[in-house]
């Protein structure tokens, strides 16, 4: 989900330690707001992917954990050397994080009341409020409302940014032999959670901020321990192709078992299964090294409207009804016809809203400061 949003969920301005950008991410998270795409458009609008990859979509909400971790991960490689206790810092972090990811989301929350909504006035202006704080995934039950459903986790990074400056500081102060035992115990408490959920049959906790937050903190603990590492070997971009297909594979190889014995469908069951393949490939991912200026060009732009995808997709799909109301088509035909619709909307909104507002806003900040 340029993290200038997240980018779901990361940042267009990350570096890494060598002063690098970390490109090999951008592409992750491209293809993992590719994945959410196809999990969602097989809900919504009954596309198919064949019997492997409908299989190994059938659980791709899980997917937003990997946001989560990229999250973390990137803040703290970006952000994480800021003396924050320093005047005017802090302010500076949050606004430049604000800046990236409110615009859109109240666009779209803006839109999607004029023309989507159910909501009567008296409901909406209750939950006003609450959306323009971003503070509606602290209501265990609000995703089921409005646009919830689909911001939630613009309500999770939000709360996990207003936490960002005391996490850094926490975690800098910590030794190197502590910060991947932590890193386990939080893993084992993400474990820990749904099993509770699932046994006092409670309400889910996909979009709880605590459980978001423990998954941000897990990136950053990871980032700031390569970090303190030496910088290493950089991989040639060809290694990403065989860290997704492991990906892929591993994913698919679990979850046949996980149908064949019939684990109950708990995403964050589902979550902790696949958190270390996703923590692996976010590290190997962070390595890859891409030298070619016209591929870095098509990563940069297809990596900044990856979250931008996940806000347009509130449109799509009505879209892509209609559309199958007027003609018949093939799935092919639905899967392309879907692809090229959020594709398309995400472009329109990142190029004549999301980059023209940020940068008035940036110089309006600099302009007041």
């Amino acid at each position: 989900m340029n993290e200038d949003a997240i980018r779901l969920v990361v940042n267009s301005e990350t570096n890494n330690s060598s002063g690098g950008r970390l490109y090999g991410l951008d592409i992750l998270r491209f293809l993992l707001a590719v994945e959410i795409l196809m999990f969602h458009s097989r809900m919504h609008v009954g596309c198919s992917y064949g019997r492997l990859i409908d299989l190994f979509l059938h659980v791709g909400a899980v997917t937003m954990t990997t946001f989560f971790v990229l999250s973390g991960f990137v803040n703290e490689y970006a952000f994480g050397e800021m003396k924050f206790h320093e005047k005017g810092v802090i302010k500076k972090f949050y606004l430049r994080r604000l800046i990236g990811i409110l615009p859109c989301y109240y666009l779209t929350a803006i839109l999607y009341f004029i023309f989507l909504s159910t909501l009567t006035c008296n409901e909406w202006l209750m939950l006003l409020p609450t959306e323009v704080l971003g503070i509606q995934s602290v209501f265990s039950s609000l995703t089921t409302w409005g646009h919830n459903g689909g911001t939630w986790f613009i309500s999770c990074i939000l709360i996990c940014y207003l936490f960002f400056p005391l996490l850094a500081q926490i975690v800098r102060e910590m030794n190197q032999a502590t910060k991947m035992p932590v890193v386990l115990f939080l893993m084992l408490l993400l474990f820990y959670l749904p099993v509770v959920t699932m046994s006092f049959e409670t309400t889910s906790m996909y979009a709880n901020p605590l459980v978001r937050c423990i998954e941000y903190a897990i990136g950053v603990l990871l980032a700031s321990y390569l970090k303190k590492r030496k910088a290493g070997e950089k991989y040639p971009i060809k290694y990403f192709g065989l860290m997704i297909c492991a990906w892929v594979v591993f994913g698919l190889g679990l979850m046949i078992y996980i149908m064949k014995v019939s684990i109950p469908l708990d995403y964050m069951l589902y979550s902790i299964i696949f958190l270390p393949i996703w923590m692996i490939l976010v590290v190997g991912m962070s390595k890859i090294h891409i030298s070619n200026t016209h591929l870095i060009k098509l990563i940069q732009y297809f990596g900044a409207i990856a979250y931008d995808m996940f806000l347009v997709q509130f449109f799509v799909w009505p879209i892509q009804r209609w559309i199958d109301g007027k003609i018949q088509m093939d799935n092919i035909y639905r899967i392309i016809c879907v692809f090229v619709l959020c594709i398309g909307l995400a472009s329109l909104m990142h190029i004549l809203f999301e980059k023209p507002i940020q940068k008035k806003l940036r110089r309006f900040i600099e302009h007041t400061n």
